[in-house]
């Protein structure tokens, strides 16, 4: 199952849960970094603290995330239905959830009108997030799909992917993601007090509490909303053979001018700055107006592949961003590989 899949009556529930647990996973995150020596006094709600901040969580990961249960499972994970993984990985996860808890803070502190909020789908938006919880910058402002952006996040940590692993990578996919309206609000951020210090005063929520348990979706209520004329199946443009997709380092690189200039034909845009810009960033997604997404694979700073999905496109537009893709593909050298392959 898939949020999609579900109403959104139910969509609207989780998002209540997920608001209701704010403050008990906060309390999470001061106690563990407390624990750890980590840098609490850092954490202030600015976008820089972000870094000090995944920094101390990846270190938190290695040591086996002390002081989480053991049998730790991820809310969206358990909510809708997805198997558990590896006990590293669901307990990387469900700790990365205070993380989300946290850009929630930063965010606010920025922009005061976000707010949790169901994603609206539309044209020329990503059909996956349909119905996912996030972080809404207010008014005609960006979405940040922030439950789908730590998980992953979390889990390449224990995969032991060096970009991930990076310091900055939390601030650069909080910004990217945020868009224009976070850039500005953030540029000239003062550092001030901790807003995690104070939460030390207060007790931890016992695992079993109703604040930690996700709502139960109601079966009779799932539906698929897809839009009139949407079409199905997805593209991986690569240059490497369908054996070597599992691993993006073993793809030759493909050049992101001429990716960008390809996308641009196509009508695909960044949400804010260069295209070319969101193509050097891993799992960044750019779109295009005529109802297309298409999301980045990055491994060692080098665009390795382009993962196209439809959002909203007819059948005849769906049929035009196909071909202008194998023909990109011909024109490198590659290969647009699809789910058969």
């Amino acid at each position: 199952m898939h949020f999609m899949e579900i109403s959104r009556a139910d969509a609207d529930r989780f998002r209540d849960f997920v608001a209701g647990r704010q403050a008990a996973r906060l309390v999470d995150l001061a106690h563990w970094m407390a624990a750890t020596d980590g840098p609490i006094e850092s954490m202030d709600a600015t976008v820089d603290s972000l870094v000090p901040l995944w920094e101390w969580f990846v270190q938190f990961v290695d040591a086996g995330c002390p002081g989480v249960p053991r049998d730790a499972r991820w809310a969206v994970g358990e909510a809708i239905g997805v198997a558990p993984g590896s006990e590293e990985s669901e307990r990387a996860i469900f700790a990365g959830e205070s993380i989300e808890h946290y850009v929630y803070l930063v965010c606010a502190k920025a922009l005061p009108e976000t707010n949790w909020r169901v994603y609206d789908w539309h044209p020329n938006k990503r059909v996956i997030h349909r119905n996912m919880t996030g972080i809404y910058l207010g008014p005609s402002r960006a979405f940040v799909p922030i439950q789908d952006i730590v998980p992953r996040l979390s889990a390449s940590v224990v995969d032991g992917t060096p970009l991930t692993r990076a310091r900055s990578r939390l601030r650069e996919v909080v910004l990217l993601n945020g868009g224009e309206w976070l850039v500005e609000a953030t540029r000239d951020e003062l550092r001030g007090p901790s807003v995690l210090a104070p939460l030390l005063t207060k007790p931890t929520v016992p695992c079993g509490a109703d604040v930690r348990r996700p709502p139960a979706f109601n079966s009779q209520t799932f539906e698929v909303n897809e839009p009139d004329g949407e079409v199905g199946g997805e593209y991986i443009l690569a240059r490497g053979s369908a054996d070597e997709l599992d691993d993006p380092r073993r793809l030759r690189p493909l050049p992101v001018d001429r990716v960008a200039a390809a996308l641009a034909e196509l009508r695909f845009e960044a949400e804010s700055g260069p295209l070319e810009d969101a193509l050097r960033q891993d799992d960044a997604t750019v779109l295009s107006e005529l109802g297309a997404a298409v999301t980045t694979s990055v491994v060692s700073g080098e665009l390795r592949a382009l993962l196209l999905e439809p959002a909203g496109a007819d059948s005849s537009r769906w049929a035009q961003i196909v071909e202008g893709f194998t023909q990109l593909a011909r024109a490198l050298g590659a290969a647009l590989h699809t789910d058969e392959s």
